[in-house]
């Protein structure tokens, strides 16, 4: 558990074979299936945006999903959170969106 309440799956860095194991798709698969709650860091209400599709797309196949983005108030009818540290329950996965980048 860290500080700020969360838990971490990830192992710490020093353990590439560790790493190297969350890389293996069998499990992928495995954590993909076990999870009912996935935050999606970045999620817009803008329809148009690839974050809103994958939110909507993993909320009609049962995920919970949990918005967090601090310009939202609610996205798919669940409340936004500013950042992680602010939801008030645990979460499976989390599903991060951010701004692409222009090259040159």
């Amino acid at each position: 558990m860290t500080d700020n309440g969360l838990v971490c799956a990830l192992p710490d860095r020093s353990s590439a074979a560790e790493i190297r194991k969350y890389q293996d798709p069998l499990v992928i698969r495995e954590v993909l299936q076990s999870a009912r709650t996935i935050a999606i860091v970045g999620l817009s209400s803008n329809v148009l945006r690839p974050s809103y599709f994958v939110g909507f797309y993993l909320q009609r196949h049962g995920y919970r999903i949990v918005p967090v983005n601090p310009n939202e108030r609610e996205v798919l009818g669940e409340p936004a959170y500013a950042n992680l540290g602010e939801v008030p329950y645990a979460v499976d996965v989390v599903d991060v969106f951010r701004a692409g980048c222009s090259s040159g």
